[in-house]
């Protein structure tokens, strides 16, 4: 089937973020999310695919949860050292952990489109200059091979975000 018009929904939830520099060359950043999103009213969703040839009715009423690819709860923090290297130059080393909790990534709310909580981390090691006229960067997206999709139903998925390699260069001119 195919999802109905939703005819109300809501979203209330809190978020903090911040930041420490109270070390001497560390920065540590956190943030984080509640979010409470749910059908105020959807009493003509289309069915999930499960359903679907068990003599269900087309359509059901989904009033009260929670919308598709929503998360209860994120987290992100992450961490940047800089070493002064010379005068001008530092070295940095960085990482970054993005976690949330389950979802259901299926608009249909299917059983099948549940997703586990997860995290991710990429990690950064850098040399460049203090002006920030340059930068050279190797980036690891994915460090420790996250396997967790970022959606899946009865017939589709979409595989994790694959680890890879990569060197950035920036400047300024």
């Amino acid at each position: 089937g195919v999802p109905g018009t939703v005819p109300a929904s809501e979203t209330k939830g809190l978020e903090f973020d911040g930041a420490y520099t109270g070390i001497k060359n560390v920065t540590l950043r956190f943030a984080g999310a509640y979010t409470n999103a749910v059908y105020k009213e959807f009493t003509n969703s289309a069915q999930p695919a499960e359903s679907g040839y068990t003599g269900a009715p087309a359509y059901r009423d989904v009033t009260g949860q929670t919308l598709p690819g929503v998360s209860k709860w994120t987290f992100n923090v992450g961490g940047d050292y800089r070493v002064p290297v010379s005068d001008q130059h530092d070295v940095r080393a960085s990482f970054n952990t993005a976690y949330n909790t389950r979802y259901n990534s299926d608009v249909a709310l299917s059983n099948f489109g549940w997703i586990g909580a997860s995290g991710i981390t990429d990690l950064a090691l850098g040399v460049g200059k203090r002006d920030g006229s340059y930068d050279v960067s190797l980036i690891v997206k994915n460090a420790f091979k996250n396997h967790a999709p970022l959606a899946a139903t009865w017939n589709s998925y979409t595989p994790a975000v694959p680890r890879w390699f990569g060197l950035s260069i920036s400047g300024k001119l």
